[in-house]
């Protein structure tokens, strides 16, 4: 995981995949299944993300299983921000 100004770890990564941008959330810790549509508190938390990182390919939850943003989808959330 990547470290903040202040050396605290973040609770994503962001990776290439080919030519694609990918970021990777954490959400091993969660009870809950991360769902963009369903929670405004993990949307806010990919707002952020995007924020810190920009425009990307796909967004990837993980936690015991891994979640998928198709770019449609990423393209959608960052116009949003």
């Amino acid at each position: 995981m990547a470290t903040d100004t202040a050396g605290n770890e973040k609770q994503y990564k962001i990776e290439i995949e080919g030519s694609a941008k990918v970021i990777k959330v954490d959400f091993s810790g969660s009870i809950y299944s991360p769902s963009i549509e369903d929670s405004p508190e993990i949307m806010a938390r990919v707002f952020d993300v995007l924020l810190e990182s920009g425009a990307v390919q796909k967004i990837s939850f993980i936690q015991r299983e891994e979640y998928v943003y198709s770019k449609a989808q990423a393209d959608m959330l960052y116009q949003i921000v």
